[in-house]
């Protein structure tokens, strides 16, 4: 028998639903990102909808491309770190102080022992080279300064030989009569065993930032002729925020000079020149430096990698074209060391790194890496570059 015609128009209307299902189920299995983040999903949802399916495909490819030519492009075995040990921060203390945030930002070996210092905290974390579960001698140094209720802003911490103190460096203070400059601010401290820190001073280094969060972001510690000399690493390039930070290879280093409090001045750290980095380092942000004899080492968190040239101690510069390690990937070429932010050399065969907090917007591959100390063995043992020939005086000199 035929159907009636509301038999007809129910079936047709079954099969009109039955396609826009389908058709809905196809736009949203091709369009979801295969490791979607927090962006994705607030940007995009998990609709069916395909406005601006073009721009984020060939956005994905071009990250697919650029993966590629990274894993596939480059001999792995020469351009990779390995991991030779790792522990989140939690597992290092057995008195946390009550905190639950590792927001590792510095690093500084001193007689095999690791010393780091965190965005959120005042205290200066102490773990030996071969640091363990809960071992006895790793230990939270709290500070003997009674102003600790906001978070630290510590970025860098270096170790000072010919005085016996570190420097701990936050990363930008809002100037106090310039309205839309920064400074960063450097604090001097005496660390006795594993008793409270004693602050020595604070001063500022006059270099002006025009942005709050894109200041000092590392740090090195030079004394030579009688001076002392903070090689401040700037997070951004050009020193800059925005877009402008964002340029790769143009990243900066700045070299100033102490300057003891006189009379009515205060305690300060001048600048005395900038350096251009190479442009071989490539890099989108920076984010620690650490230097052996005549090598230099700078991480970046964005490209997760490690950039290791020469270091001028005489002339304090940095010379090109030195070369790009890359910390592990997983198996598809994922960046699983994300928030890579201190570094500091054990040997010509080893570095040792830290890990910041990972950030909501992050790809949960990103979780796992984050919040912990590690040791890395580089690919090739560093090699020192002979040191330049003195001139020889003129006949003129003579």
């Amino acid at each position: 028998a035929r159907p009636s015609e509301e038999d007809f128009a129910a079936m047709t209307r079954s099969a009109e639903l039955a396609v826009a299902v389908g058709v809905c189920l196809i736009c949203v299995a091709v369009s979801l990102p295969t490791d979607p983040s927090i962006d994705d999903v607030a940007t995009r949802g998990w609709g069916p909808s395909m406005w601006g399916f073009t721009e984020w495909f060939e956005t994905k490819s071009m990250g697919l491309q650029k993966k590629k030519k990274i894993c596939e492009a480059l001999d792995w075995r020469q351009a990779s770190m390995k991991v030779l040990k790792e522990m989140p921060a939690a597992g290092l203390f057995e008195d946390l102080k009550g905190t639950s945030k590792w927001e590792i930002s510095g690093m500084s070996i001193v007689d095999k022992e690791i010393y780091m210092i965190y965005d959120n905290l005042h205290q200066i974390g102490k773990v030996s080279e071969r640091f363990e579960y809960l071992a006895s001698d790793n230990a939270l140094i709290d500070t003997d300064s009674p102003d600790t209720d906001e978070d630290s802003s510590f970025e860098s911490i270096e170790y000072c030989e010919d005085t016996g103190t570190f420097l701990m460096t936050r990363e930008a203070i809002a100037h106090p009569e310039k309205e839309g400059i920064w400074h960063a601010s450097i604090v001097e401290a005496k660390v006795s065993g594993t008793g409270p820190y004693h602050t020595i001073r604070e001063c500022s280094l006059d270099y002006d930032f025009t942005s709050g969060n894109k200041g000092v972001e590392g740090g090195a510690y030079i004394a030579k002729d009688g001076k002392r000399y903070f090689l401040g690493l700037c997070e951004g390039n050009f020193c800059k925020g925005g877009a402008e930070g964002r340029d790769p290879g143009n990243g900066r280093l700045i070299v100033s000079s102490f300057v003891d409090a006189t009379g009515t001045d205060k305690c300060a750290w001048k600048t005395e020149k900038v350096i251009s980095l190479p442009k071989t380092m490539e890099f989108q942000d920076y984010a620690d430096v650490s230097i052996l004899g005549r090598k230099i080492a700078i991480v970046s968190q964005e490209e997760a990698a490690v950039w290791i040239g020469d270091f001028d101690p005489d002339k304090l510069d940095v010379k090109g074209p030195g070369v790009v390690y890359h910390f592990p990937r997983d198996p598809e070429c994922n960046t699983i060391y994300c928030n890579m932010e201190g570094i500091a050399f054990i040997d010509e065969y080893r570095i040792a790194a830290a890990s910041d907090r990972s950030k909501a917007d992050q790809p949960y591959n990103c979780v796992p890496h984050d919040q912990s100390v590690m040791v890395f063995q580089l690919p090739s043992p560093v090699v020192q570059p002979d040191p330049e020939p003195t001139p020889k005086p003129s006949s003129q000199e003579m």
